[in-house]
């Protein structure tokens, strides 16, 4: 049976749709939260505060265990590092008759420890003793209580992060394990932001997945071929990737790397991995965020060429159009052949998309393309008011 027949998949697609509506320019990380539920590999989010990250998990705990307000959920849990947290904020409390007799034991429920699903802002800024902890649940699913190891249920982590950790420091292994990584900037558009602005509806979803769905798509995940040319290209990207970074990809990463391929082709709809799912691994073979275009650049190569193509063509025409300077400066005759431009780039994206059919579903290139035609319209809007002067001034005369 496809996998687009099955009612855990609609529901995962019903989701999100959801979000993406819900969180303005936020699809690809929204993406990357619901890869790491298939594969239950940890995802980090690098960037400012105020960038909805709490919301897009929050908005997939919603989903997973049918709660408009997952904070209460005893399986999920939140909480925000400094280097003033103490293991309390974290573990609970410890039992004091536990302690009487000499043995180190928490007696609250409802914290790390225990969650399934957990969101951990600042990821980086514990003290050692609480990083060491939070290392070790995040790692290797254990909590280490006094004398004994505790098996943790937790199944994936979001984390964010406005700093790296320091080279050299014990924390780059453990960033090491956060397979998914995105680095987030404020509403760039205009006009999304304008849209963001004047609604006053609170982020909700109103999606709820099924008893046993995710565990469902995590059972297709697992058995979604890889065909051997698909280890091929990953091949020549690992040779290239690892000889244009600082350092190499681990190799645990890479071996990481397979499920989360089988898992983007099972997001969208596919039976089997392809080339174009390669390019998910943008987000999972960079250590800084100023690596991700050398990143993609090196997979689009091998996975996607018509991508280069159109990240080329954006390039032009926005390079082309910013060289006219302040739009609303503009006279009639340099607006005009500023829309000549942006309807050449879009043509030209629509030829590289007939040429790749595989690209008009990309997220670089709907936001591309999206980008172009906000371009356009911003223009249009300036040559009509141009001419509506004009048509005044010559009706005055």
């Amino acid at each position: 049976m496809s996998v687009q027949a099955s009612s855990s998949w609609r529901n995962l697609q019903a989701l999100r749709a959801e979000m993406r509506q819900e969180l303005t320019e936020r699809n690809a990380e929204i993406d990357g939260v619901l890869l790491s539920a298939l594969t239950n590999q940890h995802v980090i989010v690098i960037g400012m505060p105020g960038a909805a990250k709490t919301l897009m998990v929050r908005c997939l705990a919603q989903a997973i265990y049918g709660t408009d307000d997952p904070t209460f959920e005893p399986r999920y849990f939140e909480t925000t590092l400094s280097p003033f947290s103490t293991p309390e904020s974290l573990f609970g409390m410890l039992d004091p008759k536990e302690f009487e007799q000499g043995r180190y034991r928490f007696a609250s429920s409802n914290f790390l420890q225990h969650a399934e699903v957990a969101y951990v802002d600042e990821i980086f800024n514990g003290n050692p003793g609480i990083m060491q902890a939070t290392q070790n649940i995040i790692n290797e699913r254990v909590f280490l209580e006094g004398d004994r190891r505790v098996k943790c249920p937790l199944q994936f982590v979001l984390a964010s992060t406005n700093v790296y950790p320091e080279s050299g420091s014990n924390l780059e292994a453990f960033y090491d394990r956060f397979l998914l990584r995105y680095h987030t900037e404020y509403i760039v558009d205009g006009d999304a932001f304008e849209a963001f602005w004047a609604s006053d509806k609170p982020v909700s979803v109103s999606t709820r997945f099924d008893p046993g769905d995710l565990d469902a798509l995590r059972s297709v995940v697992r058995n979604v071929p890889v065909p051997m040319d698909i280890v091929s290209k990953v091949r020549q990207i690992r040779d290239k990737v690892n000889a244009a970074l600082d350092k190499p990809v681990s190799d645990r990463r890479w071996r990481w790397c397979k499920n989360l391929l089988r898992a983007h082709a099972v997001l969208e709809g596919r039976d089997t991995v392809i080339a174009a799912d390669l390019l998910v691994l943008q987000h999972a073979l960079w250590d800084n965020h100023e690596q991700k275009a050398a990143v993609l650049e090196i997979i689009s190569k091998i996975a996607a060429p018509g991508l280069i193509l159109v990240s080329k063509t954006l390039r032009g025409a926005v390079e082309a159009v910013s060289g006219y300077g302040e739009i609303s400066e503009q006279s009639n005759s340099n607006l005009y052949e500023m829309l000549t431009i942006l309807d050449t780039a879009a043509a030209e994206i629509i030829k590289h998309c007939d040429k790749h059919p595989e690209l008009r579903t990309n997220d670089e290139v709907v936001s591309a393309m999206a980008q172009v035609k906000a371009m356009h319209k911003e223009v249009s809007r300036a040559h009509r008011t141009s001419m509506q002067r004009a048509s005044a001034h010559a009706a005055s005369l």
